[in-house]
């Protein structure tokens, strides 16, 4: 569910969007500031997309510390006392999972006690860990994106493939990230675009296999 007031003028909305084509599992965006809700898919055809899936993205720029209108808007249309029982009862069996990918022209070091906001990223986006709670789903550790524009074209790139691992639950581990950046590089090789993001796939790789064999180092001489 991608809520932004202005997504054709957003640069890293639409960084984001292009870079999950990079993706083999198909992902169902909402963009919910296109004619509200409806643009293109009814209500009904949500609430049975949601009740299917096993996460929900919420993507959205926090605007003074909080979310645009639409997805306020959107939450209240959508999800009526039905749903939410629906959803509850489903949860029960099946639990989906609610993660949110937020984006701000602040740095993360300005939050908390403090700061010059005096208040955690965390408490700022507490009410969707309670209504992630309220539906029954588990809820994720947000993916911050901090002051993207403000960003090198390489700390960009490594935004993008710490974004798509995230959409792709495959930043848990060490062994989950590398399994993942090298089934990417296959992919590329096996493509006409085989240069894009070759060489950084290829040094996020050798990074995380470094970084991990430098902590089992650190954990032999520890035991």
């Amino acid at each position: 569910m991608l809520s932004h007031p202005k997504l054709a003028e957003s640069a890293v909305q639409s960084f984001l969007l292009e870079g999950l084509n990079w993706l083999d599992a198909g992902v169902n965006i909402i963009k919910l500031d296109q004619k509200l809700l409806r643009s293109t898919l009814s209500l009904a055809e949500q609430r049975e997309l949601i009740l299917n899936s096993a996460e929900v993205f919420l993507q959205f720029p926090l605007y003074w510390y909080s979310a645009p209108a639409s997805l306020a808007q959107w939450q209240e249309e959508l999800f009526t006392d039905k749903f939410v029982h629906d959803l509850q009862e489903k949860n029960k069996v099946q639990p989906a999972t609610l993660a949110a990918v937020i984006s701000m022209a602040d740095k993360s070091a300005d939050f908390g006690a403090g700061a010059r906001i005096g208040r955690t990223i965390s408490e700022l986006l507490s009410p969707f860990q309670a209504f992630a709670e309220k539906v029954g789903f588990s809820y994720r550790k947000p993916f911050i994106i901090e002051q993207f524009n403000y960003q090198t074209p390489k700390q960009q790139e490594r935004t993008l493939i710490e974004y798509l691992m995230y959409i792709a639950d495959a930043d848990a581990s060490f062994e989950q990230r590398s399994e993942w950046l090298l089934a990417q590089l296959t992919k590329i090789e096996q493509t006409a675009n085989s240069a894009i993001l070759r060489d950084y796939l290829q040094q996020q790789l050798d990074e995380y296999r470094l970084l991990d064999a430098t902590l089992g180092e650190i954990k032999n001489d520890r035991e």
